[in-house]
């Protein structure tokens, strides 16, 4: 959970769709790919309103598969978790916190499922976390997307799905699977942007 910063040699593989951003760098070398991901942390993350975020990137504001932001029953629900906060760091990890309490964790599950359902049985694995999330920054007016990739634990990769939040300046990962506020460098971004994208 603390991790900061890590640098990885990939060879036989083929990352040059792998997104190389402000979460990490991804460059071609010596026959391999250097990843080095180093996520910017949230107490860096510029004051801006969600209104001045959402205008900025209005397209990642809008509804899409399995992502219902403009549905009554997420625009309310957002308003509530959200409350008098203004500004996109808090909001965003108000909703992060709101749907790491409320979810439960069932591997059980493979299919993927849009946001309603997921609220409704409130579990999943870490993509219906990840879905739910990104429907709630987007019904509360803040541009988000889902990443997908691989989470480092205890020695070894595994698939993980996390969203993402437009901060005004950069995209700030959000991760409702895990307790703690700030994303790791444990998170290996492959791919991100709509359900269908990541």
């Amino acid at each position: 959970a603390d991790l900061s910063h890590l640098r990885l040699l990939i060879s036989g593989h083929d990352l040059s769709r792998a997104p190389s951003d402000s979460h990490q760098s991804v460059k071609q070398q010596d026959g391999g790919w250097i990843v080095d991901v180093h996520p910017p942390t949230l107490k860096n993350s510029p004051g801006v309103t969600i209104s001045e975020a959402g205008a900025s990137l209005s397209r990642w504001t809008q509804p899409s598969l399995n992502i219902p932001s403009s549905s009554p029953r997420f625009v309310q629900l957002s308003k509530k978790i959200v409350g008098d906060r203004k500004r996109v760091r808090e909001a965003s990890l108000a909703i992060r916190n709101y749907v790491h309490t409320i979810m439960h964790p069932n591997a059980g599950i493979g299919v993927v499922r849009n946001a309603d359902e997921v609220l409704t049985t409130k579990e999943g694995v870490c993509r219906d976390y990840a879905i739910l999330t990104t429907t709630l920054l987007r019904a509360a007016g803040i541009p988000a997307r889902v990443a997908s990739g691989l989470e480092a634990f205890r020695g070894r990769f595994y698939y993980h799905a996390w969203s993402e939040a437009w901060d005004g300046k950069r995209w700030i990962g959000i991760d409702s699977t895990v307790p703690e506020e700030q994303i790791s460098a444990g998170h290996v971004k492959l791919a991100c942007g709509s359900v269908e994208d990541a």
